[in-house]
């Protein structure tokens, strides 16, 4: 399959981050209940090929087809990080492509927390609290794997 990511409903819009994690990380956890190897799963591969391609810790990657339709924007960055947290780590990598996703992460994070201790996405209505859990469930990296993986030194 080509790569191909996830919008948030069965209509003709483009995938963005958030839900192509999502559905990488849904598709993981239905094949793991099914007793299947994820990683054989060409779903699975398309839409991390997509999360490769389009990776960012700066932005929710593609068009998020809420509030406006904007192209990489940094509406809901701290869902899409953990969204990716969950899919990477329910696949069991610490890679995607050649990239340590989480020590990207985490450095753009830190970067961003603000002086009180929050992380806030600039300009847009939402929750100061909600984007800080995101932030911080991401950098304590709390998804477990569905296999045990040796933690890298």
């Amino acid at each position: 399959l080509p790569p191909e990511g996830w919008c948030y409903g069965k209509h003709d819009h483009e995938p963005y981050g958030s839900m192509t994690a999502g559905g990488v990380g849904s598709l993981v956890l239905y094949d793991s209940l099914q007793g299947r190897d994820w990683t054989r799963d060409r779903e699975v591969a398309s839409g991390l090929e997509w999360l490769d391609r389009n990776f960012s810790v700066d932005v929710n990657p593609g068009r998020y087809e809420h509030e406006g339709g904007e192209t990489n924007s940094p509406r809901r960055l701290y869902y899409y990080l953990y969204a990716l947290e969950r899919a990477l780590a329910l696949y069991g990598t610490d890679r995607i492509g050649a990239r340590d996703w989480h020590a990207l992460g985490a450095e753009a994070l830190i970067a961003a927390q603000e002086p009180g201790g929050a992380w806030t996405t600039k300009d847009r209505k939402g929750s100061d609290v909600a984007d800080t859990c995101f932030a911080i469930l991401f950098l304590r990296k709390v998804t477990r794997g569905l296999v045990d993986t040796p933690t890298r030194k």
